[in-house]
């Protein structure tokens, strides 16, 4: 069973959009030997 949190739509759009953003930088970076990675954490199911 899925958890249903208030503003998921909102948090799920910001991942995909740094994401795309990251991609598309990779892309327009490739040609100077410049490499882009992102980090997307998720939720972890431990206590901190």
């Amino acid at each position: 069973m899925k958890t249903v949190l208030p503003l998921l739509a909102v948090y799920a759009a910001s991942k995909a959009a740094v994401n795309a953003f990251t991609e598309s930088l990779a892309h327009e970076l490739a040609p100077f030997n410049v490499r882009t990675c992102v980090v997307l954490p998720g939720r972890a199911p431990y206590p901190l």
